[in-house]
């Protein structure tokens, strides 16, 4: 999990604050019965357009710890970056 949370964060400083007047992180991880829900949003530009988790080695290494763990993962854009993890 602490690797995929520095991968998030590393994005978020390299790419989503560059031009971010007010930058933002949410970070969450709440429990749902017997599962954990891991949410991650910054308020950037978003993700681009194909980003579609199979490009670069970031999204790779997260799709690939996401399924270690036996994770459903998803990413979006609403208002920044978001990302989430059920495992």
């Amino acid at each position: 999990m602490s690797l995929i949370l520095n991968e998030l964060l590393t994005n978020s400083f390299k790419y989503a604050f560059g031009e971010t007047a007010r930058p933002g992180l949410e970070i969450s991880l709440v429990q749902q019965g017997d599962k954990l829900r891991f949410h991650y949003a910054d308020n950037g530009p978003g993700l681009p357009k194909n980003a579609d988790g199979t490009g670069s080695f970031g999204a790779k290494l997260i799709a690939s710890l996401s399924g270690q763990l036996g994770g459903q993962a998803r990413q979006w854009n609403e208002g920044g970056a978001r990302f989430e993890l059920v495992f």
